[in-house]
């Protein structure tokens, strides 16, 4: 067990007077993620589904892909983005709120960038 050096945790103690370890096998990937977001020496694609939605959605996913992209280039990221209609939109194109197509395309990212339905 490595004690905790956070400076949130006051050194190797919480402020609950407890000490603050971490197990080093248990969490390996930190030395990947620091490497990734610190140094950005590694290159790593991720697959984001982009559903903007109605309203203000749109334009609150479009600074969203905006923001990814600063990540992208200080990092070296890269992002395989899929747009959908999710909500009003997709009722009005669709007929339907939520489409299978855009379930499927859902489960098949890394993650989905949601902006707001409503109307």
């Amino acid at each position: 067990m490595i004690p905790c050096t956070d400076p949130v945790h006051d050194g190797p103690f919480s402020r609950y007077g407890r000490k603050v370890v971490t197990p080093p096998r248990a969490f390996p990937f930190l030395g990947i993620l620091s490497a990734v977001f610190v140094a950005g020496g590694l290159d790593v694609e991720f697959k984001i589904a982009v559903l903007g939605g109605d309203g203000i959605g749109p334009e609150v996913t479009d600074q969203g892909v905006r923001a990814l992209e600063a990540v992208g280039g200080a990092f070296g990221h890269s992002f395989d983005l899929s747009y959908g209609d999710i909500g009003g939109i997709s009722i009005d194109n669709h007929g339907i709120p939520f489409t299978d197509e855009v379930r499927a395309m859902s489960g098949d990212n890394d993650a989905v960038l949601f902006g707001a339905v409503g109307g």
